[in-house]
């Protein structure tokens, strides 16, 4: 090649570096799936919707899978032979090959990438990858039959669904010791928990339901009659819409979250199983084992909009689609602001909201104002923001902490809620960035006229922290200048609720007079 030639070429590289960043290169989201028969594993490009590389071999009837949150690696469970194959994606080739339980069914990876969770369906537990030297480092004994498994967003606990007994264990990661056990439908085996860990829904085979598990107080709140024997059970990232596969049915059913009811049911092909959401929640993968392939759903109209031919019986069963390939995820603060002031001097304070029982101290700013604006904004180094999805629930006396799904966007990096209206709310919110990447969801509190006019808004938390009721008690000191007035309120919510915005003390007026 002539020096000319390449000096060419070379600028013309670098134009296509400045007009394509090295982020937009990133490359679309892959479907992994598990080809039970054939022993391998079908890799689709969800750009195209097209098998773009030849079936990866694993082990002897590949049933569960997970990606690591990286993308760089796929988990494989294979039922016969008990071990777990491990996929590197850049070749598409099986790197390690970890022995684990018997039967391993279902997989999930911890959030940090760190640690890969098998349950062992003849084994009754669970096997503790760790993938730094893809060794078993802990075991874990659980129900009977263990077949679907999650993990909850903060990485905290880890849920398997157990379909020989009818529960779900709950798996603390600190320790990797089974905490709690949840009794749910007949033969639980699909399992998916919301982007803000809240709840967990298990789809149970021979009962036709989807069980709704409370992660605050580990119970059943409420139960979803769906098709027939559901399977594979998926969320949207906003987490508005849980997709689930009815095997015998032949359908998807979609419930919202919002009300726990069936809004849609879609039909897809003979058998279906696994099923996934990609990053951006636009669409719906669904593995129909006895059709030998996969359809797409379009979420906005919940309607097939296409197929894709794999291997001999897809299961594909677990989250077996792939980030993007922007591992920075936006970065999404919150910032209080003093709303109306109706001429008043407006006095500030750094308090801290105390929860009781439960022990959970959460910071929080307030003013002595009438309304307050929240602030909600979001960076991302790597491929930027595209919007910010939020939604708020006001506390209802006498009922659990509401969950808000993310009904409402902000079409920037920034902008401002305002919350005129009297009362304590929940606020979600989470953004997503030019690369369809939703970010796990975050929560506070909004308190507006809590106290004489008073209005708070916390600092973000777990929302499943939450105990299902109890009271909460907020304190602090205004400060303006050099004048300080301590300040002390309450308010109390759940089942057994008798006030709320409540003064302790009438001398403890926070207003600047």
């Amino acid at each position: 090649m002539s020096h000319l030639k390449f000096t060419h070429r070379l600028a013309l590289l670098l134009a296509l570096l400045i007009l394509f960043p090295v982020g937009a290169w990133a490359r679309a989201p892959q479907a992994y799936i598990t080809n039970f028969i054939d022993n391998t594993v079908s890799v689709i490009d969800t750009a195209t919707n097209t098998v773009t590389a030849p079936p990866v071999p694993v082990g002897q009837f590949p049933q569960g899978v997970a990606v690591t949150p990286d993308g760089a690696h796929v988990y494989v469970a294979n039922v016969l032979d008990g071990t777990v194959s491990v996929i590197d994606t850049a070749s598409n080739t099986v790197t390690a090959t970890v022995p684990v339980g018997l039967f391993p069914f279902g997989v999930a990876v911890t959030p940090d990438g760190a640690h890969v969770y098998v349950a062992n369906q003849g084994g009754g537990n669970v096997s503790v990858i760790a993938t730094a030297s893809n060794t078993v480092t802990a075991t874990v004994t659980v129900g009977v039959s263990p077949t679907g498994v999650v993990v909850t967003p903060d990485g905290a606990r880890v849920y398997v669904a157990n379909e020989g007994d009818g529960t779900v264990s709950v798996i603390d990661t600190a320790g990797n010791a089974v905490t709690a056990t949840v009794t749910v439908g007949g033969g639980p085996v699909g399992v998916t928990v919301t982007p803000d860990g809240a709840r967990v829904y298990v789809g149970s085979f021979s009962g036709s339901t989807v069980s709704v598990i409370a992660t605050a107080s580990n119970s059943v709140t409420a139960t979803v009659a769906v098709g027939q024997s559901p399977e594979g059970v998926a969320v949207t990232p906003d987490g508005t819409r849980v997709y689930v596969a009815n095997f015998n049915a032949n359908t998807v059913s979609v419930i919202a979250t919002a009300s726990n009811t069936v809004t849609a049911t879609v039909t897809v092909g003979v058998n279906p199983a696994g099923v996934a959401v990609t990053p951006d929640g636009a669409h719906v993968y669904v593995a129909n084992q006895n059709s030998n392939n996969v359809a797409m759903i379009a979420t906005a109209s919940n309607t097939v909009t296409g197929t894709v031919t794999v291997g001999s019986l897809p299961r594909a069963f677990g989250k077996f689609i792939s980030s993007s390939g922007d591992a920075t995820p936006p970065l999404t603060t919150l910032t209080a602001q003093p709303g109306t002031l109706k001429g008043r001097k407006l006095m500030t304070a750094n308090a801290t909201l105390t929860v009781s029982p439960g022990g959970l101290t959460i910071q929080t700013k307030c003013f002595n104002t009438h309304d307050v604006d929240v602030l909600l904004s979001a960076t991302d180094d790597s491929s930027g923001v595209a919007q910010i999805n939020y939604g708020s629930a006001h506390f209802v006396l006498g009922q659990q902490p509401p969950n808000p799904a993310l009904d409402q966007s902000i079409a920037s990096a920034s902008g401002t809620i305002p919350f005129p209206t009297t009362g304590v709310f929940v606020l979600n919110y989470g953004a997503v960035d030019l690369a369809g990447n939703q970010e796990t969801t975050k929560s506070a509190l909004v308190m507006v006229n809590s106290f004489k006019g008073f209005a708070c808004a916390t600092q973000p938390f777990a929302l499943a922290a939450l105990p299902s009721s109890a009271t909460v008690t907020v304190s602090g000191t205004l400060t303006n200048g050099s004048k300080t007035k301590p300040f002390r309120f309450k308010f109390k919510y759940g089942p057994l609720s008798a006030g709320r915005d409540r003064d302790d003390d009438d001398d403890n007026d926070a207003h600047d007079d």
